[in-house]
């Protein structure tokens, strides 16, 4: 092989490896794309069904139990789709989802002393 097939044969590997991370990097950015589509789905839809009260309650939970916030969304997205949501839930009613919701998932921890 001579000098130039050979570096003719590496422009051609280099240009197919760069043309593979280009449809990589086109993959990923469809793939973030679709998630942030998603998540504005989804705070449109919590927008709708949730007070301003009650979304700044689950936003102020969040910071400390974002478990506990991302159960009780896609429970309450989940109703939503459903149609079994048809008003706006008010913080007190959040408060009592919440409490339940909460009171179900209780970990019990327990420390021994040896």
């Amino acid at each position: 092989m001579s000098s130039d097939e050979e570096l003719e044969m590496l422009k051609r590997m280099r240009l197919a490896r760069m043309q593979e991370a280009l449809r990589q990097q086109q993959a990923i950015a469809e793939e973030i794309q679709r998630e942030q589509e998603e998540e504005e789905r989804r705070r449109q839809i919590l927008r709708a069904i949730l007070t301003t009260e009650a979304r700044g309650r689950l936003a102020n939970l969040a910071m400390v139990r974002p478990d506990l916030v991302a159960t009780v969304e896609n429970l309450l997205i989940q109703a939503y789709m459903q149609g079994r949501i048809r008003r706006q839930i008010t913080d007190a009613e959040l408060k009592e989802i919440l409490r339940r919701i909460s009171s179900s998932t209780k970990r019990e921890i327990s420390i021994r002393f040896m």
